[in-house]
């Protein structure tokens, strides 16, 4: 069996603060080949940035493994290793250095892993901003004469400088207006066609989800609760909580609306994760909670292949018919 890209095993991380102990990330599991696109998404609170920050070593995990192409990632990274795995983050006016140029900013991670040296490096930057499609004249301007979209795409030529395997992605067109959004979106599939990256891609945007993510997983305050392929998530959610959140995509035409799932209503907010629910964390909110939820954890099952969800309602547990789906 091929070893996944990237492998992620029960992975926690847990903040130790003057209210109680946050469980930011309790028991998150998941892999992404090489090349695939996996949307980690959630509400604000559901831990999915802290997870993108262990992977990128950013945090350091309470428990659980993070392995890449089968090697344990914990404890200090090697340079190679370091290499392999790149980041954009959401907002790119305060992840580049106002105080360097665009091509100092291209250059030094190519300087830091002898990747280039003396005329390489401006050449090698010279490259760089072709491939994210602005001007060469863009090297010698700095981050305050660029607009939003154009400071992201200098992010994103600086994450593929170093020729990475995996680039994480924190909401990287949140920022940005939806002109923008969709320029940034088809410059990210370009690359990844032309160089084969995988992405692991952090939003609260399902919207986005549909022609970028090839799988997805749903979190819900430090734990995933579905996942599947982009085109299943879509066309048959099986979680409720997924269920709400694609009911809850705004649409414009009577074809997206008769997609969607029927309207879940959820209750309240999510849970703080200083005291999060017993049983299932989601029951608190849920309409189609019954007698097991509030006191046993629901198990991951596989529904069909690649697709599975952490539901009682998929367990045996004894709902009434009506709110039972069809596994």
């Amino acid at each position: 069996m091929a070893v996944a890209l990237l492998e992620v095993r029960h992975l926690k991380k847990y903040f130790h603060t003057a209210e109680g102990v946050v469980r930011a990330v309790d028991d998150v599991s998941f892999t992404l080949d090489a090349g695939r696109t996996l949307g980690l998404v959630g509400e604000s609170g559901s831990g999915k940035t802290t997870t993108a920050y262990m992977i990128a070593g950013i945090h350091q995990p309470t428990s659980g493994e993070v392995l890449f192409e089968g090697r344990n990632l914990a404890g200090p990274r090697s340079r190679e290793l370091r290499r392999q795995i790149q980041m954009v983050f959401q907002d790119p006016g305060t992840s580049l250095n106002p105080t360097h140029s665009i091509k100092d900013i291209l250059t030094l991670p190519l300087r830091v892993h002898g990747l280039a040296r003396g005329p390489q490096l401006e050449a090698r930057a010279r490259e760089l901003i072709e491939h994210v499609h602005l001007p060469a004249s863009f090297l010698y301007k700095y981050p305050r004469e660029l607009s939003e979209g154009e400071k992201q795409a200098v992010a994103i030529a600086r994450a593929i400088a170093v020729n990475p395997k995996l680039i994480v992605l924190d909401e990287p067109t949140a920022s940005l207006d939806v002109s923008m959004q969709a320029w940034i979106l088809r410059l990210l599939l370009e690359l990844q066609q032309e160089f084969g990256f995988a992405y692991l891609l952090i939003t609260h945007d399902l919207s986005l989800m549909r022609n970028f993510a090839t799988d997805v997983a749903i979190m819900y305050l430090g734990r995933i609760v579905e996942t599947a392929p982009a085109d299943a998530f879509f066309t048959r959610p099986r979680h409720p909580y997924t269920q709400m959140l694609i009911s809850s995509i705004p649409v414009v035409t009577d074809e997206e609306e008769a997609l969607k799932p029927a309207q879940v209503v959820s209750q309240g907010e999510i849970p703080s994760p200083v005291n999060p629910p017993s049983g299932c964390r989601f029951h608190t909110r849920c309409p189609r909670r019954f007698e097991p939820c509030d006191r046993e954890e629901p198990v991951m099952l596989e529904l069909e292949p690649g697709h599975c969800a952490a539901c009682h309602l998929y367990s045996g547990g004894q709902a009434a018919p009506s709110q039972r789906d069809n596994p």
